[in-house]
């Protein structure tokens, strides 16, 4: 698969890249999208796929590094139901999505880099900044949007997203004791 390629130490899959350009350009138009499936199926229910949707994915996870030791797996599990419990704390809907769409974003990236970084744990800061600046841009897009706001506290709940995916990629993946040991 293709790659953008910028050194030696910078690599980031189209896909990436593409799932950045999209979260920033959906933010003109997912309000939208949101009223219409609330319209069709309710707000609870909606929410109630979204839960599923997370569960799935936790198990999903779960499934595929099951061979961890029994400290990463109980860890994996903390880092989720915080991850659970941070998202419910919102009274507003559409910012429990926040943590998923840029936890994803962040895996990406964390995935991508993880070959070239030499120390892994540089993985986390990395994808935190990704999902910043990409944030900055999504609101950015927003303030200049009719009918949209950027809301600067969404850059914050982004980066928390960030910081999510970046560490369950870590624990996930370890942390090797060569560079090597990161391949898939």
């Amino acid at each position: 698969m293709g790659s953008f390629r910028g050194g030696a130490a910078f690599n980031i899959s189209k896909i990436t890249i593409y799932y950045a350009l999209i979260l920033v350009l959906s933010s003109v138009f997912m309000r939208d999208v949101f009223n219409y499936f609330v319209s069709m199926i309710g707000r609870n229910y909606l929410a109630a796929v979204v839960w599923v949707i997370f569960v799935v994915s936790t198990a999903a996870l779960f499934l595929a590094f099951r061979t961890l030791d029994r400290q990463r797996i109980w860890w994996f599990l903390a880092l989720m139901c915080m991850g659970l419990l941070y998202a419910a704390s919102f009274q507003i809907f559409e910012e429990r999505v926040h943590l998923l769409k840029y936890g994803l974003l962040a895996w990406l990236v964390c995935k991508d880099l993880s070959r070239a970084i030499l120390r892994p744990t540089l993985l986390v800061p990395i994808g935190v900044v990704a999902a910043v600046i990409t944030a900055m841009a999504d609101e950015l897009l927003q303030s200049i949007t009719p009918g949209r706001v950027g809301d600067p506290r969404d850059v914050l709940f982004d980066a928390i997203g960030g910081l999510w995916g970046s560490l369950l990629f870590l624990l996930l993946k370890g942390i090797p004791a060569r560079r090597s040991d990161f391949t898939d």
